[in-house]
């Protein structure tokens, strides 16, 4: 038999200077205290002392509620985004006029990349728009993951494809040769 910790039943403590009891437990993150009165044994004591026992509730395994994307933006914003002004504005202003009206009230598990591929082609946007959009809602699935509302995973958002889009290559680097050519 495994024996309980104090701090989930408590203890019974007895003031040699008063002979009495008193029983001690913590509840909320508190330590409380009750007097008990005079027993001849500490089993009488502990007896008494049931009566003020919170037992803690074995945990139940639940499923929790997938958030809405609306939800999910709102404790995005407040744990997750950036601090730095200009990024903040420009991250607000891709999730407040185009993630949030369209995907708001879905949850962030149905915000799948065939539905979102078409939804952006759909939209009178650049194509730098539109991947910004993209890069908006993969921030949501990894903060999302991040925050355990989702299991781990691959963002989904990863598998979106926005056309006329290019990596931007690195300038190219000039060599011994190339330097002498570049005139001042």
């Amino acid at each position: 038999m495994r024996r309980e910790s104090k701090s989930t039943t408590g203890s019974v403590v007895k003031d040699k200077r008063t002979q009495t009891w008193q029983f001690f437990w913590w509840a909320a993150g508190r330590r409380h205290s009750k007097m008990l009165g005079r027993f001849s044994t500490k089993t009488q004591a502990w007896k008494a002392a049931q009566a003020f026992r919170v037992l803690p509730q074995p945990k139940q395994p639940s499923t929790p509620a997938v958030p809405t994307v609306a939800a999910l933006v709102e404790r995005y914003r407040v744990e997750r985004m950036p601090r730095r002004y200009s990024t903040r504005r420009g991250y607000e202003s891709w999730l407040k006029c185009h993630v949030v009206p369209r995907w708001g009230a879905q949850s962030i598990t149905a915000v799948q990349p065939r539905d979102v591929e078409l939804w952006l082609a759909s939209l009178p946007l650049a194509p730098k728009s539109k991947a910004e959009v993209r890069a908006s809602l993969g921030r949501l699935w990894d903060f999302a993951m991040w925050s355990g509302t989702v299991p781990v995973q691959r963002n989904p958002m990863s598998l979106v494809t926005v056309r006329c889009i290019q990596a931007i290559d690195a300038p190219p680097q000039l060599d011994g040769g190339r330097v002498s050519a570049v005139r001042y």
